[in-house]
């Protein structure tokens, strides 16, 4: 109800500075609007991302890859001589791999829990293949790596049972230090140096050890957002490390035909003529940047393993000269970094609506309304001479604000007729009178006074 006394008159120089008020309220809810707006917007297009981390047991485990490698001493590898100006070992692959103990010779059995049956069947039979690495300290035979269907486990049937258990004939090496890694089968055997997933073992301090894995996955999301992850599974390579590895083997062969000592290269025919160096040379550290960056993006996926010891001591019942490693079902629980998405684009789009409906008054509804003319009003309305989207873009915004805005651009020009009609409209205005029955308390009981309202 709108109450005006009785004798208001508006006069031009009211009615100028109420337009003058209305534009700048106009442009400052505006102005409001779109710099929240603008915020908002950036908000949402810098893609900001929460990180969650969950520690849960899960009820299967994969099969991971698992590495099993024996150190070595040979006497021609302790003179490395100079060429071109780099120390080399002077044995190449082929020559270190034939002064060494083949894979039937130093593991004497090797056996692996069945996915499907849950029962014990040999390593090769299971999955016929193997994978040799060669580095100047080591060598590693790779089980379970580059599978063509992951495998895995179920929980409530392998607890406290062993994945693995393999015998070692340790009379064959000349080395008291074997080693096992572990890592996920589509990544391949890394630089052992410095490197969590890999456990070493005395073989002269006892005969028997048990070990588990403790496991974390990191899930980052790709492009826009600022992690920039990518899929390596859809590469040939499968894995962020491996595709590096081999782009650096690859490289450092075809230029120089070496690589640093401590690097694991994979045994494959067009790498046994090559050579491992004293020292890493300064081509070396060119080739290792020129490969990181052509593999910059993180990975999507990432898992990382880690060979936990549970127990190791020494048994009568093993055999002399044999070491038992026996990997266990992990017991401890899987981590599980991951990044989502902070702000959705259906909560941005809502709040932005919102915001502009709070600083304007246009709602979604409004604007619809606005907009259900039918495409036939609107090209006869184009088709009107000196029609143009400007003044159609007003004619939208009259109906929002419910606005005339011709007859506003009048009262512009010309205030005294704004005043003329709402003299007009006071002639429809009519006296009441409130009494105690009609007051609701705006007045007290004993007095009445007169108001002006608008008839209904």
């Amino acid at each position: 109800m709108l109450v005006k006394p009785k004798d208001s008159r508006i006069d031009e120089e009211s009615l100028q500075t109420l337009t003058l008020y209305h534009y700048f309220a106009l442009l400052a809810s505006f102005a409001v609007a779109v710099i929240s707006a603008s915020f908002i917007i950036e908000s949402y297009l810098s893609y900001p991302t929460i990180t969650t981390v969950k520690i849960e047991r899960p009820r299967d485990t994969e099969l991971p890859s698992i590495s099993l490698c024996f150190f070595y001493e040979i006497d021609q590898l302790k003179k490395p001589s100079y060429r071109n100006g780099r120390q080399i070992y002077p044995l190449n692959l082929s020559q270190i791999d034939e002064r060494l103990p083949k894979l039937d010779e130093w593991i004497k059995s090797c056996k692996v829990l069945n996915a499907t049956t849950y029962r014990i069947h040999p390593c090769l039979q299971y999955y016929n293949h193997t994978v040799e690495y060669l580095s100047v300290h080591a060598k590693c035979y790779s089980f379970f790596e580059s599978l063509p269907e992951q495998i895995f486990f179920k929980s409530e049937a392998v607890v406290g049972r062993a994945l693995l258990d393999v015998t070692f004939n340790n009379t064959v090496i000349n080395s008291d230090h074997i080693g096992i890694f572990i890592t996920h089968t589509y990544a391949e055997l890394e630089d052992s140096l410095s490197n969590p997933s890999f456990l070493q073992f005395n073989t002269t301090e006892s005969n028997i050890a048990v070990t588990t894995f403790a496991r974390t996955a990191i899930r980052n999301l790709p492009s826009p957002y600022h992690t920039q992850c990518f899929r390596y599974d859809t590469l040939e390579c499968r894995h962020r490390s491996t595709c590096i590895r081999h782009c650096i083997n690859k490289i450092s062969h075809n230029k120089t035909g070496t690589w640093h000592g401590p690097t694991y290269v994979k045994l494959a025919s067009e790498f046994m003529d090559g050579y491992f160096t004293l020292y890493p040379h300064e081509a070396d550290q060119m080739i290792y940047e020129q490969c990181q960056d052509e593999y910059q993006h993180e990975p999507c996926n990432q898992y990382l393993y880690e060979p936990v010891i549970t127990s190791k001591f020494t048994s009568s019942t093993v055999q002399e000269g044999t070491f038992r490693l026996a990997v266990v079902y992990p017991n401890k629980p899987k981590v599980e970094v991951k990044l989502l998405h902070k702000t959705k684009l259906s909560d941005s789009l809502i709040f932005l609506a919102g915001i502009v409906h709070l600083c304007t008054g246009v709602s979604l509804l409004a604007i619809l309304i606005a907009l259900s003319i039918n495409l036939e009003s609107v090209v006869r309305y184009f088709k009107q001479p000196d029609r143009s989207i400007y003044t159609f873009f007003l004619l939208i915004f009259s109906k929002v604000f419910r606005i005339n805005s011709e007859s506003f651009h009048d009262h512009q020009s010309n205030p005294s007729s704004l005043t003329e009609e709402w003299n007009g409209q006071s002639k429809m205005l009519k006296t009441a009178r409130l009494n105690q029955f009609t007051s609701h308390r705006l007045v007290s009981p004993t007095t009445a006074k007169s108001f002006t309202y608008y008839s209904h």
